[in-house]
């Protein structure tokens, strides 16, 4: 029987982040890359209005233990369906992600409370185009950035966005699951560019040295790996799942 593959994307983007890195994924996979909610397209009427309902809606999908592949806040996502469905969960990958995004009394996290605060003020007023310049920090310190950022803007361009789901998608960003991450009881594994824009490499590496997890550095990559070296990230992606544990 083939294993599961279960992919959740960032915030403000779709889930056809992932559709240059399916094709070079371990074919022994059955993938199920998950519409995510700020989509008006997507196939779950939960919402991120709850976390814990959300992930509970997501379990109940779920019919065998599946590894997960989490982007940014899909990140968070995947650490609280973890937390709540343990038997649900074989393996985690974190891209581009952390416990905590939002710097404020936490040290480990990796976004400036105050710059965020503004962010978030920007895109209720203007959310067009206050994505626009978001996607240009996602590619921003990347040497494929600039082919990154195309792919971003063309898939955005056919999307339809909920954009009361995506407010809510932000005050996501504010929660710290670092205790849902100290709970982990399954493999997990950190890969990260070291150019990172949104969350500071520095930051991801603090957290590893508090667990036993792997932690893999992308040299001159940015914030979206799975679009601007897909390759690269299958290659590491592939290595963790054939990895025992």
């Amino acid at each position: 029987m083939n294993k599961t593959l279960l992919l959740l994307t960032g915030w403000g983007s779709t889930h056809r982040v992932w559709d240059l890195i399916i094709p070079v994924l371990p074919a022994s996979y059955h993938i199920i890359n998950v519409i995510p909610p700020w989509l008006q397209n997507r196939q779950m009427t939960a919402s991120l209005a709850d976390l814990d309902d959300y992930v509970d809606a997501l379990a109940a999908t779920i019919t065998a233990p599946v590894d997960v592949l989490s982007w940014s806040l899909g990140g968070l996502i995947a650490l609280r369906l973890s937390q709540r469905h343990s038997a649900s969960i074989n393996k985690l990958i974190l891209v581009s992600s952390t416990p905590k995004f939002v710097a404020s009394d936490n040290h480990l996290a990796g976004i400036d409370y105050q710059w965020f605060s503004e962010f978030k003020h920007q895109f209720q007023q203007q959310p067009e185009q206050t994505l626009k310049r978001f996607q240009a920090m996602l590619v921003a310190g990347d040497q494929n950035g600039r082919e990154a950022l195309r792919q971003l803007r063309a898939d955005v361009l056919t999307a339809e966005f909920d954009w009361a789901e995506c407010n809510l998608g932000l005050a996501l960003l504010e929660r710290d699951l670092a205790q849902a991450y100290h709970d982990l009881a399954r493999p997990c594994c950190h890969i990260h560019g070291r150019n990172d824009r949104v969350v500071n490499a520095q930051s991801v590496i603090a957290w590893t040295r508090q667990t036993a997890n792997e932690c893999i550095l992308l040299d001159a990559t940015g914030h979206v790996p799975q679009l601007s070296n897909p390759e690269l990230l299958a290659n590491h992606v592939n290595t963790f799942l054939r990895s025992a544990g």
